[in-house]
């Protein structure tokens, strides 16, 4: 069983891999959500940090992925910086909180 995730995980990671250099762009904010999960499930969590924090990048609206994105960061390593992030968040106004909006960048 586990060794059927890594292969399904490895086979999202090259085909939304494959996806982004088809289009020629960067700039699709749940391609690189889902490159994070593939990477999460291999145990890539370097490389599901990165992704997780492009995805957020190109689109903030994306809530779902900040507990992932911390706890993957966390895996990583990176506590410190999870740390500071998750400070970061508790200091935003709730209004600018993006928790159930939708967002109007294009994904």
């Amino acid at each position: 069983m586990l060794v059927q995730l890594k292969v399904s995980a490895l086979a999202i990671v090259l085909t939304v891999t494959s996806f982004l250099s088809f289009e020629g762009t960067n700039q699709h904010s749940v391609a690189h959500a889902d490159l994070g999960f593939a990477k999460f499930f291999s145990k890539d969590n370097n490389g599901a940090v990165a992704s997780f924090k492009h995805a957020i990048t190109i689109d903030s609206q994306l809530c779902y992925l900040s507990p992932w994105q911390l706890w993957t960061m966390m895996l990583a390593g990176q506590t410190q910086a999870a740390t500071k992030t998750f400070k970061n968040s508790l200091k935003k106004d709730p209004k600018d909180r993006s928790l159930g909006r939708r967002s109007s960048a294009p994904h």
